[in-house]
């Protein structure tokens, strides 16, 4: 039996980086990882569950008479309403009841009538929301997950590192994982095989997290990094009388003629004084379901104040803002969000496996020491003969 060389010293110290890391937030990001695999196809799990639009008259009914439907089914403010994107979709509107409880009513957009209703903060989907994005305790939790996605990054980068056998090794290295379960090494192979397949894509995933928690810091950053101006705050108008909002069909009308070639698909209106109606705008080719334009309109006359193109955005604005399609998979379609799935799901494989490894050696004895594993090259090889 040869003896493992001797590891450098700085891959002494990034195993043990790795180690403690890993213990710490592991169970954690596995439990994210997860619960964001379930919310990749959040919106379509939740339409299953929901009545198809009856298209038998083949005209979409008024929207406003959609609205008076809403606001006789539920007392309360009408705060977005989002249009469906197929021919068998509904119209969700969200309201503020009077009772501060929001809910979503969904609309049948042929005949206007409400069809289901449901309070948005109760749930299943909402429960693992509410867990993945802010671990049930607000903002506090919002930076708990921003700070478990800086260390899962780090954590990619540690393990590749320590991964990497060197130039000329990469296929020994590879052969050698292969081999291993034979060495009755499963753990270690299951914990270096799944890292390596998912070391770069969970990387992204776990970086791209930590936007949501400092968004405001990494748009100031970019900028200033790129010397680029901020992108002009939404504009201001004068307060409108309760009940004299613009129609929403001339609403969505307008915002669509602003824009040419986009689709509407998000209408959010003014929560506070002086707030302008703020429409999403989807073209072909945009990352996000919602799109990426923003048309604003006086909430009074429907007519179009600004509009606010992706393609016009500062460059750290636009490609800060592509993380967030990034991170739900929306970017890629169908085949990057089943990818992202089976992606959310190897934190938990390398905590357990990791975790075992660490048990073994540490607590229970009864493995040999994994000081090999540490050595770049060949010499690795020798952590699977001891």
């Amino acid at each position: 039996m040869t003896a493992p060389s001797r590891p450098a010293p700085q891959r002494t110290l990034l195993f043990r980086l790795h180690l403690i890391v890993g213990l710490t937030v592991g169970l954690l990001a596995a439990l994210l990882g997860v619960s964001g695999s379930l919310l990749v196809f959040r919106p379509e799990l939740e339409a299953s569950l929901l009545p198809t639009a009856t298209s038998a008259a083949g005209k979409r009914a008024s929207l406003d008479i959609a609205a008076a439907n809403v606001s006789t089914a539920v007392q309360g403010r009408i705060a977005s309403l989002r249009l469906p994107d197929s021919a068998s979709g509904l119209l969700q509107f969200q309201v503020t009841g009077d009772d501060h409880e929001a809910r979503r009513v969904f609309v049948d957009p042929y005949t206007g009538a409400v069809v289901a209703v449901q309070p948005v903060e109760t749930g299943f989907f909402a429960f693992v929301h509410d867990f993945h994005h802010d671990l049930f305790a607000g903002r506090n939790g919002r930076v708990a997950t921003g700070v478990i996605g800086a260390l899962l990054t780090a954590l990619c980068l540690t393990g590749s590192l320590l991964w990497w056998p060197g130039r000329g090794h990469v296929f020994a290295k590879a052969t050698m994982v292969r081999h291993a379960t034979v060495r009755r090494r499963t753990a270690w192979t299951i914990h270096n095989t799944v890292g390596f397949a998912s070391a770069l894509l969970l990387g992204v995933i776990a970086f791209t997290s930590t936007y949501f928690t400092w968004r405001e810091s990494y748009t100031k950053t970019a900028l200033a990094l790129l010397s680029q101006k901020a992108q002009a705050r939404p504009p201001l108008v004068d307060p409108v009388v309760p009940g004299s909002l613009a129609s929403i069909d001339r609403i969505v009308t307008q915002a669509a003629l602003a824009d040419s070639g986009a689709a509407v698909t998000v209408v959010r209106f003014p929560s506070k004084p002086g707030e302008a109606i703020s429409v999403r705008l989807r073209k072909d080719g945009d990352l996000r379901r919602i799109g990426s334009d923003v048309a604003f309109l006086d909430p009074a006359s429907g007519e179009v104040l600004r509009v606010d193109l992706a393609a016009a955005r500062p460059s750290a604005v636009r490609f800060l803002e592509s993380f967030t399609p990034i991170h739900s998979g929306e970017a890629g379609g169908l085949g990057l969000r089943l990818l992202w799935v089976v992606v959310g799901v190897a934190p938990s494989i390398l905590f357990f496996s990791g975790f075992r490894l660490w048990w073994k050696r540490t607590i229970a004895g009864n493995e040999p020491t994994y000081q090999a594993a540490l050595v770049a090259g060949p010499a690795s090889e020798a952590v699977e003969a001891a």
